[in-house]
């Protein structure tokens, strides 16, 4: 049997060492869920704030890989208010509230700070998107800095609201969870900005929709078909194979990808693709040149 990752993983055992330190490991502390075992106070990430506003909490374990799974507003705390780095390393920086003991410094705490400041900025990116979409977007165009004259216009030319996203993938993320979080968004595309569509691409992507038959559609018919059906008369491609200049998903397969940290999200979106497969439908998304 595998021993667990405070046992066998150097960091990992730093760091619960320095936690138990604190309070002779009963110390209320915000944590990694794989924690909960060794230290029998911690609440896990994913129920911070429900503690956080009910105060007593003495301790937070920050994953440095992990920071997205804690409410930003906690983060930002952490950095501005009663809390003092105590202890840090490669993968995590222990904070503790208003300890008197020897501050933690150095490159460990600076790349918290960081990442902290990526998250920020994306969340910043995230709320101005969450506005628009509460307007009426319902596609994400990605600018992947490979945008030209007349290709904002383009989109823009058929009178449906869209969100052009500045920025790689991290972006593009602020803009699916905002969609997502949004109402009616039980689909979602995101195409490359350079790519063009005609007009009617999503109303003809609606013939195809089943979310639990086909999840991803594509409308760039670009990889290998590994068989060709037809629906409604039409004929579609099933593929594992995402295309890259168009994807199609139901909010569920979506959510999905979105579990993953942002470093991970087109290897995410691959693993999706593969385990439900692509149906491909040709002639609507295009890349340039055009006639």
């Amino acid at each position: 049997m595998k021993p667990p990752l405070w046992e066998s993983d150097p960091h990992w055992a730093a760091a619960v060492a320095e936690a138990r330190r604190l309070g002779g490991g009963q110390i209320r502390i915000i944590g990694p869920r794989d924690l909960a075992p060794c230290l029998p106070a911690l609440t896990s990430y994913e129920f911070t704030l429900s503690v956080w506003q009910a105060g007593g909490v003495e301790a937070v374990l920050a994953h440095k890989g992990l920071l997205a799974e804690l409410p930003i507003e906690v983060l930002g705390e952490l950095r501005d208010g009663d809390w003092r780095p105590v202890f840090a390393d490669a993968v995590f920086v222990l904070f503790a509230r208003g300890s008197q003991g020897p501050r933690a410094e150095g490159a460990h705490v600076e790349a918290f700070h960081d990442r902290l400041a990526c998250l920020e900025e994306e969340e910043a990116e995230r709320r101005d998107l969450a506005g628009r979409i509460r307007r009426g977007c319902s596609l994400v165009i990605w600018d992947d800095s490979t945008v030209r004259p007349g290709d904002e216009a383009h989109w823009r030319s058929w009178g449906r609201p869209v969100a052009v996203v500045n920025g790689g993938r991290p972006s593009v993320r602020c803009a699916l969870r905002a969609l997502l979080d949004g109402p009616g968004a039980d689909w979602v595309s995101v195409v490359h900005a350079p790519a063009r569509a005609r007009p009617d691409f999503l109303e003809e992507l609606q013939h195809f929709q089943d979310p639990r038959w086909r999840p991803w559609l594509d409308a760039a018919a670009a990889a290998a078909p590994a068989g060709t059906h037809r629906v409604d008369g039409f004929a579609i491609l099933h593929s594992r194979r995402c295309g890259s200049t168009h994807v199609h998903g139901h909010r569920r397969v979506w959510r999905e990808v979105l579990q993953l940290p942002s470093w991970a999200f087109s290897t995410g979106l691959a693993w999706s693709c593969a385990r439900h497969g692509v149906w491909k439908i040709p002639g609507l998304v295009q890349n340039p040149p055009f006639p």
